[in-house]
């Protein structure tokens, strides 16, 4: 049997457990899917953080729905639905006087916004210049705050390569600004 024939019927057995109630076998499946679905909201929003609340909202609408998955199609792509429309509920919510009120609560001025959104942008670009593994790596260290154990365990990696790819793929940012 391949891995992903391993994995789907790993899938199923947890599915089966979760749609009986049993959070942790729930919890095994968000395990599994948590990188994928993340990856498809930061994909949608652009953010890293609206992406991690997307990814929270995804998980906590499938643990809702799971009794009504009838398992026709794959888990992954059961989930992968869930993400893509609550992602678009969260673009369309978007208020542009609630960013204003905010701004003013926090004394941001148009400049200093004009900047930050500049400096934003500068390293959004500067990312997509960089391979996938480096952009992934940066993104899972820098801004989901995971430790070299944590992003080791979840790339299946050691945490000396960890340690390197991260080196390198910092390197080639700062490269890539320059060049920006």
């Amino acid at each position: 049997m391949s891995e992903k024939e391993l994995r789907l019927e790993a899938d199923k057995e947890y599915l089966a457990r979760a749609r009986s109630g049993d959070i942790d076998a729930f919890g095994e499946l968000v395990r599994a899917n948590e990188r994928f679905v993340i990856s498809v909201c930061l994909a949608s929003l652009k953010d890293v953080y609206l992406a991690q609340d997307a990814s929270q909202e995804t998980f906590i609408k499938a643990w809702r729905g799971i009794k009504s998955f009838k398992g026709e199609s794959a888990f992954s792509t059961w989930i992968f639905t869930i993400a893509k429309n609550v992602c678009r509920d969260m673009l369309a919510k978007e208020k542009p006087c609630e960013e204003l009120s905010e701004n003013v609560a926090q004394n941001v001025t148009p400049e200093s916004e004009v900047i930050k959104k500049d400096e934003s942008a500068r390293v959004r670009r500067a990312l997509k210049m960089l391979s996938a593994d480096h952009r992934n790596i940066l993104i899972l260290r820098e801004w989901q705050g995971l430790s070299y154990s944590e992003i080791a365990d979840a790339l299946s990696l050691s945490e000396g390569t960890v340690k390197s790819r991260i080196s390198r793929a910092r390197a080639e940012l700062v490269e890539r600004l320059r060049e920006l």
